[in-house]
């Protein structure tokens, strides 16, 4: 039984404590907060500042583990140098986790010393510099910081009045102590995809079938597997892959990111040295091992002599969609009566607007069409997130019965398809309709904001509050996604509204 310590214990971090749990490893998992997802099945905890070199020490001198595996980017990563040298390994390796943490040394082993292509690109210290690598990179352009991850503290920048704002964004969303940004051309290309890696200690390198994603915010919203693609991209991009993980050096599964172009080629994005979030497809049992349990063969000397595609598969997130401390979810039953589907609720003690804190999987046989397959899982995590998480709004239901029901009450009531719960009308109670705070899912387009002012108008009383009331209300506070806007508004159209 080898023992591991786990640097980061995030929802990826938990998967692969129960990869490691099923094979007898022991784990001790470390975050900055207590309960985080890894913590809840590892065997122990430590709840430090891994940012603080000193408290790194520390643990790693409690634990003596034979195995110290980064799972995130808020490390004090120079120490890990030190630990190798002491004897412990490192995974995959000090160099790799240092070289990936920080987009500047990644980004310039791939394109000055192994010659990958990759988006033109330069850096900026400061507001004033970034105005000049806007100038020399042209426009558009995107502003990521070194130290992020999740799309965090990162932008488009389309015009001279985007670069004050992109640079207070990447400041905020910076992890660490760097405020350096790398700023990048704009690359039209057609499709991203991941290429998850795997290196081994016999020196067989292996790759899963490409997995296409979909980002919002600079973070994943579905992915699927396999990601369909010319041979001639995929055998460039795979070596590619095999380069950059060579220089680096270390055993384990590691995420390669890539924009394929159909008519410029194949350009190196970014790579993790650990599971890719995109990656929880694999979740769905589309490949003969997971992602997670990959890196932990990898990990531990265990040889993978192939990688099969079993199935086709895609996923989705769910996110939360305001502030809690104590995050709910309601009707799962949903997810669990749609076939060749499946779900992961991440444990997250807290949630905040667009946080992960699932992820819905569909599959089906590897004939099947992974369009369609994507499409349900997206369908399914989107539904699902109208009603499951948030505050709640209140409304009057006047007449024999007086009750106040929340949003994910309606949610519910709307999907399951009971008309016959709302015998009298709906009244819309100022009093009731809390909406401060309320979480902001996405963008309201106009067409289906002018749906919902024509779908409620002409039937409120006199009485009550009027339309334009309540758009104000639901304005700066509630924003719909426009699908999600229609399934609102469809049941209540044959509604009288008081």
């Amino acid at each position: 039984m080898a023992k591991i310590l786990l640097l980061g214990a995030g929802e990826l971090g938990k998967e692969f404590v129960i990869a490691a749990q099923r094979l007898g490893q022991y784990v001790i998992a470390v975050d900055s907060y207590k309960n985080a997802p890894a913590m809840q099945v590892a065997h122990e905890f430590e709840v430090i500042n891994m940012l603080d070199g000193d408290a790194l020490d520390s643990i790693v001198l409690k634990h003596k583990p034979d195995y110290i595996i980064p799972e995130i980017e808020a490390i004090r990563t120079e120490r890990l140098y030190d630990y190798e040298k002491q004897g412990y390994t490192v995974v995959p390796s000090a160099k790799a986790t240092n070289y990936t943490m920080n987009r500047k040394a990644i980004r310039d082993l791939a394109a000055k010393d192994l010659d990958l292509q990759t988006a033109t690109y330069t850096y900026a210290s400061s507001a004033q510099m970034l105005k000049d690598a806007v100038m020399k990179i042209g426009m558009p352009c995107v502003v990521k910081p070194l130290m992020s991850s999740s799309g965090k503290g990162q932008s488009t920048i389309k015009s001279q009045a985007d670069i004050e704002k992109a640079w207070l964004y990447s400041q905020e969303g910076s992890r660490g102590d760097v405020a350096e940004v790398i700023v990048e051309a704009f690359i039209d290309f057609d499709y991203e995809i991941t290429l998850l890696t795997v290196t081994q200690n016999n020196g067989h390198t292996l790759f899963c079938p490409p997995i296409g994603h979909r980002q919002e915010r600079g973070d994943y919203q579905e992915s699927w597997q396999p990601a369909l693609m010319q041979e001639q991209h995929l055998k460039i991009a795979q070596e590619m892959a095999k380069k950059v993980t060579k220089a680096l050096t270390g055993n384990g599964i590691w995420g390669v990111e890539f924009f394929i172009s159909n008519k410029n080629g194949v350009y190196f994005s970014e790579l993790s040295p650990r599971p890719h979030d995109t990656g929880m497809v694999t979740l769905a049992n589309t490949q003969n091992f997971n992602e997670f349990e990959l890196h932990l063969r990898a990990i531990i000397g265990l040889p993978v002599p192939e990688i099969t595609l079993e199935r086709n598969g895609a996923s989705a997130v769910l996110l939360a969609s305001a502030n809690s401390e104590n995050p709910t979810f309601e009707n799962l039953e949903v997810l669990a009566n749609a076939p060749k589907t499946d779900f992961r609720l991440f444990g997250k003690p807290t949630s905040r607007p667009y946080r992960r804190m699932g992820v819905v999987v569909c599959y089906d046989s590897i004939n099947s069409d992974v369009v369609a397959i994507t499409k349900k899982a997206k369908e399914l995590a989107s539904s699902f997130a109208f009603f499951v998480i948030g505050l709640s709004l209140g409304i009057s239901l006047k007449g024999s019965t007086s009750r106040s029901v929340s949003w994910q009450s309606l949610g519910r009531l709307w999907y399951n398809f009971v008309p016959a719960v709302f015998q009298s009308s709906i009244c819309w109670d100022t009093s009731l309709i809390a909406l401060a705070g309320f979480p902001t899912i996405s963008c309201l387009g106009a067409k289906t904001l002018s749906a919902f002012t024509k779908a409620i108008a002409p039937t409120i009383h006199s009485s009550a509050i009027t339309a334009p009331s309540i758009i104000t209300l639901f304005m700066p506070t509630i924003v719909l996604r426009p699908k999600l806007a229609q399934c609102i508004i469809a049941p209540w159209r044959n509604y009288t509204w008081c």
